[in-house]
């Protein structure tokens, strides 16, 4: 069991070590810009709040609030108690490229939040097709790309600024998939049970 866990940290440090060769100030700038943005999953937050307030992505805007939720249930209060994991910088002599977060190392929340919202869009869109069929499936593909885009840079800037390993944000993409599938699959039955109870029902003799 060690000599895992051995090789796991020599091929975290090994990432580490990779993208070090790689940093510049302005590439620096632009992952704490990134990550920053995904503290707390506020933009996927603001991303759930938008699409909830229109109709038509509403079903959308339900999956990635509730991917939200499992996310919070299943990493920060089950995962990362479990595994307690010490981040980078506490267990080697690697400096933060950021403000020491606090909390355990495994998995990366940021990452599973990112990935729990990206793979929630790609499902709802997919199913309800919001943007209509034809160009609005192409539309639907690139919002979703979109989405997968900035949940792997978001991933990235966790293992480049040092609080993160890359078995860490492995390990939430992983567990932001699976929080999607719960979230999705509760947004589509509450999305159902809301569309029946607005039926008209037919008049008796009809």
């Amino acid at each position: 069991m060690t000599a895992i866990i051995d090789a796991i940290y020599s091929l975290d440090l090994s990432v580490v070590d990779a993208l070090d060769r790689l940093h510049t100030p302005a590439l620096n700038a632009f992952m704490r810009a990134v990550t920053h943005a995904g503290d707390g999953g506020l933009i996927w937050i603001v991303l759930a709040a938008a699409l909830l307030i229109f109709r038509r992505t509403r079903g959308c805007g339900a999956a990635l609030a509730f991917s939200l939720v499992f996310c919070l249930l299943l990493n920060n209060l089950v995962l990362k108690t479990l595994v307690d994991r010490a981040r980078p910088f506490i267990r080697f002599a690697i400096e933060p490229l950021i403000d020491p977060p606090g909390g355990a190392s495994f998995p990366s929340g940021h990452t599973a939040s990112s990935f729990a919202c990206a793979f929630a869009l790609a499902f709802t869109l997919r199913r309800s097709q919001p943007f209509g069929a034809g160009a609005g499936m192409r539309t639907a593909l690139l919002v979703s790309a979109g989405a997968f885009l900035l949940a792997g840079i978001i991933a990235l800037s966790r293992v480049w600024l040092h609080v993160h390993y890359l078995t860490d944000v492995l390990a939430g993409a992983a567990s932001g998939a699976v929080c999607a599938a719960l979230g999705t699959v509760l947004a589509m039955a509450m999305v159902r049970r809301f569309a029946c109870r607005g039926k008209t029902p037919p008049e008796k003799g009809l």
